[in-house]
């Protein structure tokens, strides 16, 4: 399998610890609006990858037929998401 691993920075300000749903949101839609290809979205947690879904799916992107994401930290919002985390 190629990897090619791709850190998107969601603000430029280096002590701001983007974590919340719209940096998720934010930062697949730069993937997208870019057209870097990718199969998949590791989020550092729950929040940021129910913003990934939103991106996707309001880019009719299927997850995970077309996109995987998968979230951490096992959170009650990530129980409500469909699909699922």
């Amino acid at each position: 399998m190629d990897v090619n691993e791709c850190w998107e920075r969601v603000s430029a300000n280096p002590l701001d610890f983007a974590a919340q749903f719209e940096d998720g949101f934010r930062a697949v839609r730069g993937l997208l609006e870019r057209a870097e290809p990718f199969t998949a979205v590791v989020a550092r947690n729950d929040f940021l990858a129910l913003g990934a879904l939103r991106a996707l799916h309001a880019a009719r992107l299927r997850v995970p037929e077309d996109v995987s994401v998968v979230g951490y930290n096992d959170s009650v919002q990530a129980a409500c998401a469909f699909p699922s985390l």
